[in-house]
Parts: structure tokens; sequence; C-alpha cells
């Protein structure tokens, strides 16, 4: 691909880069298609990181544009709607606490202080938040499934990890057009809305 093209197709899109930088970037754009995993996660990192770079150039925040739903056609304020979207992005901790906390043997400390002890049964303690933690990923998985069950991964990406479209369509190749991804997005935080 020729320096020169390349650079102002990424300057269209909203990006400044360096021929430098747009030559890593076409790079790693021709490692994703070849197949490589490490590739799709490096590239993934550098769109996000040109996305907040970008915004906070223009004096924004680093979450892009996201928008809350429109509250007359949905019924959810834009609190409730915040509400929904930062519960959403707790998935991944979530998963991985799931994943690697799973005993309660832990250090005691010892100080010359007197101390009152939790009577409470860790184990039981670890059990509880295990099956809330569970019913919390199930809850937005299942919500994404009901949305669209052809692209439910897809929308479970985005609304737990904060990718855009754009990263969504050249990443994932997500077999829909704009306009009916943020159509099922938005039709996401109304069910999650109606059954959280």
């Amino acid at each position: 691909m020729e320096l020169g093209r390349s650079a102002a197709r990424w300057k269209r899109q909203g990006l400044v880069l360096s021929g430098k930088s747009v030559h890593v970037a076409e790079s790693i754009i021709l490692l994703i298609r070849s197949g490589q995993d490490a590739a799709v996660r490096i590239t993934g990192d550098c769109l996000r990181l040109g996305h907040i770079t970008r915004k906070r150039q223009q004096g924004g925040d680093s979450l892009g544009n996201v928008r809350p739903l429109n509250h007359g056609k949905y019924g959810i304020s834009k609190n409730r709607f915040w509400e929904l979207y930062y519960w959403c992005l707790q998935y991944g901790e979530w998963r991985d606490e799931l994943k690697y906390k799973t005993d309660t043997v832990g250090a005691m400390e010892i100080t010359d202080m007197p101390t009152s002890r939790n009577t409470g049964d860790a184990t039981q303690q670890l059990a509880m938040r295990r099956a809330m933690l569970e019913q919390n990923c199930r809850l937005i998985e299942q919500t994404a499934i009901e949305t669209d069950p052809d692209i439910y991964q897809y929308i479970l990406k985005a609304v737990t990890e904060d990718v855009s479209y754009r990263y969504l369509d050249m990443i994932m190749e997500i077999p829909c057009g704009k306009k009916m991804y943020y159509d099922r997005r938005r039709k996401f935080y109304w069910l999650l809305s109606q059954k959280k």
C-alpha cells in the first residue's frame, strides 16, 4: 500500500499519524488479516489508544462517542443509562474473579493491636460472591443473545469492552451495517434495564 494514500486515508478517519505510524498501522492490519491472534489484540489496543488520544486532543473524555439513549423513546434516563453502561463494563473483572479467585485461604495478619474477627464462614462468603458474579455475567450474556442471536457475540464485546463499531467492522468483521448494530445496542440496554 502506498504510504501517501495510506496517510490520507487515516487522516480522513480523524487520525493524524506520522509516516512511520501509518506503516506500523498498515502492518498490523495485514497481520490481522493473516489470522494472528496477538495482532488482533495489539490492533484493538492501538485503535482504542488512537481514539482516546484523539478525544483528549479535542477536549473530550476518553469514552468516545457513547451517548445515552433517547429518554422519550426508550424510557431510560441519562443516569440510568450510565448506570447500566458502567455495570456492563465490569463484566471482564467479574469473569477474571470467577476464573482466578477460587480459594478462601489468606495470609494471617499479626499485629499488636486487638482486632475483632469476622465470625462468618469464608467459604460461604466466597460461594455467595461467586454466585452473584455468575448471575451478573449470565444476565449480560442472555440479554445479548436475546437482543439478536446472530450478532450477540459482537454486541457482548461492544457493551463489555467499550469497543466501537469501527473496531468491530475492521477487526472482527461484524456481519451487519452500522445502523443495524446501533439499533441492536440500544435494544440491549433497553432489555437490560427491564431485567435489572
